[in-house]
């Protein structure tokens, strides 16, 4: 159909700078349909994504994985001062473990 309108009879399309008016302007800008679907979907998208990205990302999930980081930082300071070296220690620490299990074991 194409072929026959516009090769058919000799016509040319009009340059893309001519003014349309009407139906021909709906059609030329494919009625509209990639601007309603920007409106409808794209945008909204777009403001959910930054959203989640802003608060979620950065604020909950980065906050969590830094705090378990901080975390076993603190931890790690605190255990390495209990490994002095000193034997004495050791087995006190191993007689209170032991006697802590089984005091929740039977109580």
């Amino acid at each position: 159909l194409a072929r026959y309108i516009y090769l058919g009879k000799g016509n040319i399309p009009a340059e893309d700078n001519v003014q349309r008016t009407g139906f021909q302007k709906w059609a030329y800008n494919k009625f509209y349909v990639d601007e309603l679907y920007h409106f409808l979907f794209t945008k909204p998208v777009d403001k959910l994504s930054v959203f989640i990205q802003k608060f979620l990302d950065t604020k909950l999930v980065d906050g969590l994985v830094n705090g378990f980081g901080k975390t076993t930082i603190k931890g790690g300071t605190y255990i390495r001062t209990l490994q002095s070296g000193n034997i004495n220690s050791y087995a006190i620490l191993f007689i209170l473990a032991i006697s802590f299990f089984l005091l929740i074991i039977f109580i």
